[in-house]
């Protein structure tokens, strides 16, 4: 992420999904500059490129006989780098206790067809429910089962297929989230009035990012980019990481913004999940994404939603157009006072001196207009940097008081059913449970009680 800031009136934009400072680095994909606002900007990312590096050399191959455990783990090894999106059609679907889902995914013409799993932390994230007859495309890694010799796709990631589906699935959750008031008017948030902090989540490679900044105004806006996939299977978890990064940020107002689509492409904004995240954004959000018929249900939930980028840059600059009119509007009112002033003592027969002095005041008047807008940027610096300490203050109770603290210091929660456990009386010998640490969730079973 760059950092650019620029004096009075200039744009300050920062990039990055981390949203830490970087270096100021030329990259191929840096934003240019437009005619009106100077940008410029830099977008720096990872070069995801393939690492064969074209050597078909057998060096690698084992020697010696392996063990079936050994051969198996090996297998696995090659098997987790093999990343793929398989499309099919669900059949099978099964739900233990566990919440882990099993399900088979066959081809629509063919006999061919595989055992797919998706675990529970991450079939919670797809927010679909899989049922059979569903076509999706599924990401993930295929993985042989050491004992019983299966293999087997393991699931991290699902997209729906077909229109038919994807609209009936959208009616029944906005009826659903309709019913609970997540639409409501009432329960939407005022766009806050000369914003300038400004936190976008979208995809730093497309138009959507240029389009927001050539529109926006030079009223000293601030731009923080968090980068996200927009589209595709993956799009729905990137989109959330993306959001959430933006929670511990002292941003104005959130924009979540892409470019129109169909409602395939577009389905990952008509995620219940996703929905629900801007419900108790800290921030006001605003929703800046294209569509053909329906509006996504993540703009309807949304405090304010615009179908283009132009049209949410427009949104952004409302406030401070409207205050420059108002400035502009008391410039002309306050010469017109002293052009009549002058005009008056024209008529007089000893005028000169009056006249001269007039028009000094006149001078320092337009002075004083014309740095009207530097006294108010300024002022809102001086609110900005009060409202960071307040910011760190809450972050360091917040901080104190979180459960998360204690698991990045290496302890652990263990639920059963879903509750915490406290005392090891409230299980038994046999029993499953979840073993919650920092980074992941362990399932466990209890084999002695001390």
């Amino acid at each position: 992420m760059q950092i650019m800031a620029k004096q009075k009136q200039k744009q300050e934009t920062l990039f990055g999904s981390t949203i830490e400072p970087a270096s100021r680095k030329a990259h191929k994909g840096a934003l240019r500059p437009n005619n009106n606002h100077n940008h410029n900007h830099d977008i720096k990312g990872h070069n995801h490129g393939d690492d064969y590096d074209g050597d078909d050399s057998r060096d690698d191959v084992v020697k010696a006989p392996l063990s079936v455990s050994e051969f198996i783990a090996l297998v696995n090894e090659r098997l987790k780098s093999l990343d793929v999106a398989v499309a099919g059609e669900v059949s099978k679907v099964s739900c233990p206790p566990s919440g882990h889902v099993y399900f088979s995914l066959k081809d629509e013409k063919g006999d061919s067809v595989i055992d797919c799993v998706a675990w529970r932390s991450q079939y919670e994230s797809f927010g679909i429910r899989l049922e059979a007859g569903m076509r999706i495309v599924a990401v993930g890694h295929a993985d042989v089962y050491a004992p019983t010799g299966r293999l087997a796709f393991k699931v991290r990631a699902v997209e729906l297929t077909g229109e038919g589906i994807l609209k009936k699935r959208y009616e029944e959750l906005k009826k659903k989230l309709t019913a609970e008031g997540v639409f409501a008017e009432d329960r939407k948030r005022s766009i806050p009035e000369y914003p300038q902090r400004i936190g976008v989540v979208t995809s730093k490679n497309g138009a959507v990012i240029h389009d927001i900044l050539n529109n926006l105004g030079t009223f000293g806006f601030k731009v923080y980019l968090s980068d996200a996939r927009v589209e595709g299977p993956e799009a729905v978890g990137s989109l959330l990481a993306a959001i959430r990064a933006f929670r511990n940020v002292p941003i104005d107002v959130l924009v979540i913004a892409r470019g129109g689509g169909s409602m395939e492409a577009l389905q990952a904004f008509d995620n219940e999940l996703l929905v629900r995240e801007i419900l108790d954004f800290p921030v006001p959000v605003i929703a800046g994404i294209g569509h053909h018929q329906d509006v996504p249900l993540l703009a309807l939930a949304a405090d304010a939603h615009a179908s283009t980028p132009t049209a949410v840059a427009n949104l952004l600059n409302r406030s401070w157009t409207e205050a420059s009119f108002r400035v502009a509007h008391v410039a002309e009112q306050v010469f017109g006072i002293y052009r009549n002033i002058v005009a008056g003592a024209e008529s007089t027969l000893d005028y000169a001196p009056y006249l001269r002095s007039v028009m000094r005041m006149s001078e320092r008047a337009k002075e004083d207009i014309e740095n009207f807008e530097t006294v108010i940027f300024r002022s809102f610096e001086a609110a900005a940097l009060s409202a960071k300490e307040k910011m760190k203050m809450l972050e360091r109770v917040i901080m104190a008081n979180d459960p998360g603290r204690n698991l990045r210091l290496g302890y652990a929660i263990a639920r059963r059913k879903g509750k915490v456990v406290k005392a090891v009386r409230e299980l038994e010998i046999g029993e499953h449970f979840d073993l919650q640490l920092r980074d992941g969730i362990i399932e466990a079973e209890v084999t002695k009680i001390a």
